[in-house]
Protein backbone atom coordinates (compact mmCIF):
# COMPACT_ATOMS: atom_id res chain seq x y z
CA UNK A 1 0.00 0.00 0.00
CA UNK A 2 1.32 2.96 -0.95
CA UNK A 3 1.57 5.97 1.60
CA UNK A 4 -0.12 9.64 0.77
CA UNK A 5 2.63 12.06 1.23
CA UNK A 6 0.25 14.80 0.78
CA UNK A 7 2.97 17.28 1.93
CA UNK A 8 5.47 16.56 -0.32
CA UNK A 9 3.31 17.33 -3.53
CA UNK A 10 1.79 20.21 -1.83
CA UNK A 11 4.95 21.84 -0.58
CA UNK A 12 7.27 21.22 -3.63
CA UNK A 13 7.69 23.98 -6.07
CA UNK A 14 4.60 24.80 -8.45
CA UNK A 15 5.39 24.03 -11.73
CA UNK A 16 5.63 26.03 -14.53
CA UNK A 17 3.30 26.02 -17.47
CA UNK A 18 5.65 27.77 -19.71
CA UNK A 19 6.72 25.66 -22.57
CA UNK A 20 9.90 27.36 -22.48
CA UNK A 21 9.80 29.22 -25.98
CA UNK A 22 11.70 26.81 -28.25
CA UNK A 23 14.73 24.66 -28.62
CA UNK A 24 13.04 21.64 -27.25
CA UNK A 25 13.21 22.95 -23.39
CA UNK A 26 9.75 21.69 -22.28
CA UNK A 27 10.00 23.84 -19.14
CA UNK A 28 9.00 21.99 -16.09
CA UNK A 29 6.64 20.07 -18.16
CA UNK A 30 7.95 17.04 -17.26
CA UNK A 31 7.82 17.69 -13.02
CA UNK A 32 4.00 18.38 -13.52
CA UNK A 33 4.13 15.02 -15.61
CA UNK A 34 5.94 13.35 -12.92
CA UNK A 35 3.85 14.98 -10.22
CA UNK A 36 0.68 13.81 -12.02
CA UNK A 37 1.89 10.40 -12.45
CA UNK A 38 2.43 10.04 -8.58
CA UNK A 39 -1.09 11.35 -7.98
CA UNK A 40 -2.26 8.91 -9.95
CA UNK A 41 -0.52 6.27 -8.06
CA UNK A 42 -1.79 7.45 -5.38
CA UNK A 43 -5.63 7.52 -6.35
CA UNK A 44 -5.00 3.74 -7.77
CA UNK A 45 -3.60 2.66 -4.03
CA UNK A 46 -6.76 4.26 -2.34
CA UNK A 47 -8.99 2.97 -4.72
CA UNK A 48 -7.57 -0.37 -3.90
CA UNK A 49 -7.68 -0.07 -0.54
CA UNK A 50 -11.01 1.26 -0.40
CA UNK A 51 -11.90 -1.92 -2.26
CA UNK A 52 -10.43 -3.87 0.45
CA UNK A 53 -12.26 -2.10 3.04
CA UNK A 54 -15.80 -2.17 1.44
CA UNK A 55 -17.00 -5.49 2.38
CA UNK A 56 -15.53 -5.30 5.65
CA UNK A 57 -17.29 -2.06 6.56
CA UNK A 58 -20.90 -3.46 4.90
CA UNK A 59 -19.97 -6.72 7.34
CA UNK A 60 -19.54 -4.69 10.12
CA UNK A 61 -22.47 -2.14 9.74
CA UNK A 62 -24.03 -5.57 9.47
CA UNK A 63 -23.07 -6.75 12.58
CA UNK A 64 -23.12 -3.83 14.55
CA UNK A 65 -26.87 -3.66 13.36
CA UNK A 66 -27.89 -6.72 14.48
CA UNK A 67 -26.19 -6.65 17.83
CA UNK A 68 -26.98 -3.31 18.80
CA UNK A 69 -30.87 -3.37 19.13
CA UNK A 70 -30.37 -6.55 21.58
CA UNK A 71 -27.78 -4.43 24.21
CA UNK A 72 -28.66 -2.79 27.39
CA UNK A 73 -28.50 0.39 27.50
CA UNK A 74 -28.11 2.65 30.66
CA UNK A 75 -31.33 2.89 31.88
CA UNK A 76 -31.44 -0.82 31.68
CA UNK A 77 -28.37 -1.39 33.69
CA UNK A 78 -29.32 0.79 36.31
CA UNK A 79 -32.69 -0.77 36.66
CA UNK A 80 -31.22 -4.43 36.77
CA UNK A 81 -28.64 -2.33 39.59
CA UNK A 82 -31.29 -1.96 41.29
CA UNK A 83 -33.13 -4.61 41.61
CA UNK A 84 -30.04 -7.03 42.40
CA UNK A 85 -28.84 -4.66 45.59
CA UNK A 86 -32.97 -5.30 46.89
CA UNK A 87 -32.30 -9.21 45.89
CA UNK A 88 -28.76 -8.84 47.77
CA UNK A 89 -30.76 -7.15 50.63
CA UNK A 90 -33.76 -9.90 51.02
CA UNK A 91 -31.00 -12.59 50.62
CA UNK A 92 -30.43 -13.03 54.59
CA UNK A 93 -33.87 -13.24 55.24
CA UNK A 94 -34.59 -15.78 53.52
CA UNK A 95 -35.39 -19.32 54.72
CA UNK A 96 -32.43 -21.91 53.80
CA UNK A 97 -32.79 -25.53 52.34
CA UNK A 98 -32.05 -26.75 55.93
CA UNK A 99 -34.55 -24.42 57.51
CA UNK A 100 -37.54 -25.23 55.15
CA UNK A 101 -36.61 -28.70 55.30
CA UNK A 102 -37.14 -28.28 59.28
CA UNK A 103 -40.35 -26.73 58.41
CA UNK A 104 -41.65 -29.67 56.35
CA UNK A 105 -40.48 -31.69 59.51
CA UNK A 106 -42.73 -29.86 61.53
CA UNK A 107 -45.61 -30.07 59.62
CA UNK A 108 -45.61 -33.48 59.12
CA UNK A 109 -45.64 -34.33 62.85
CA UNK A 110 -48.43 -31.99 63.26
CA UNK A 111 -52.09 -33.49 62.84
CA UNK A 112 -53.84 -33.03 59.47
CA UNK A 113 -57.35 -31.77 58.15
CA UNK A 114 -58.53 -35.68 58.66
CA UNK A 115 -57.68 -35.92 61.78
CA UNK A 116 -58.83 -33.12 63.39
CA UNK A 117 -62.47 -33.50 61.64
CA UNK A 118 -62.42 -37.09 62.62
CA UNK A 119 -61.70 -36.20 66.83
CA UNK A 120 -64.34 -33.40 66.20
CA UNK A 121 -66.76 -35.49 65.13
CA UNK A 122 -65.84 -38.00 67.64
CA UNK A 123 -66.42 -34.80 70.79
CA UNK A 124 -69.68 -34.04 68.66
CA UNK A 125 -70.88 -37.71 69.03
CA UNK A 126 -69.60 -38.40 72.52
CA UNK A 127 -71.58 -34.89 73.79
CA UNK A 128 -74.74 -36.09 71.66
CA UNK A 129 -74.66 -39.77 73.39
CA UNK A 130 -74.19 -37.80 76.52
CA UNK A 131 -77.40 -35.59 76.08
CA UNK A 132 -79.25 -38.42 75.25
CA UNK A 133 -78.37 -40.87 77.78
CA UNK A 134 -77.31 -38.66 80.24
CA UNK A 135 -80.76 -38.43 82.00
CA UNK A 136 -81.62 -42.17 81.13
CA UNK A 137 -78.70 -43.27 83.55
CA UNK A 138 -79.43 -40.31 85.96
CA UNK A 139 -82.96 -42.34 86.61
CA UNK A 140 -81.07 -45.79 86.75
CA UNK A 141 -78.65 -44.78 89.01
CA UNK A 142 -79.18 -44.97 93.03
Amino acid sequence: MAVLKLSAMRDGPAPSLETGGGGGDNGDMDALIRRVDRLEETVVSIRDTLARLEPRITETHAFVSVVLPTLATKVELAEIRTDLAAATALLPTLATKVEQSEILVQLAEKPGKLYLWTMAGVLIAVAALGAVFGPILQKTLP
